[in-house]
């Protein structure tokens, strides 16, 4: 089966990565309203938005300097924003694009030796 982007919804997805996340879209595969791929550069991530087969794609991790405004951003333009554990039990905020795929934002080397140094 194909990608499946269905017609209108490129619209959200660009708000989504380019608009919340603040990315660039640096080219489109097949049409993005004819179901083809959009693919955005988000900080130095490259991120495709493409269903494959009707499947929610793999979730991403995406690093940034302050994934709290990030997640606020999200929530504020109506986007899911989640909260969640990760492996080593501290707190991950994670927010889902349009089509249904996680995006765990990490923060960047910088902020988490901030608030590591701010602790101590």
């Amino acid at each position: 089966m194909t990608s499946t982007i269905a017609t209108g919804a490129a619209d959200a997805i660009r708000a989504f990565y380019q608009e919340v996340l603040g990315g660039q879209e640096v080219w489109s595969t097949g049409g993005a309203d004819a179901g083809g791929s959009l693919w955005f550069l988000v900080g130095s991530e490259l991120l495709e938005a493409r269903m494959r087969g009707g499947d929610v794609p793999m979730p991403a991790l995406l690093t940034v300097d302050a994934p709290e405004d990030v997640a606020e951003r999200c929530w504020d333009a109506g986007f899911v924003v989640q909260v969640h554990d990760d492996a080593f039990g501290r707190a991950m905020l994670s927010v889902v694009d349009p089509l249904g795929r996680r995006i765990d934002l990490s923060a960047s080397a910088i902020e988490w030796s901030l608030s590591t140094t701010k602790s101590a």
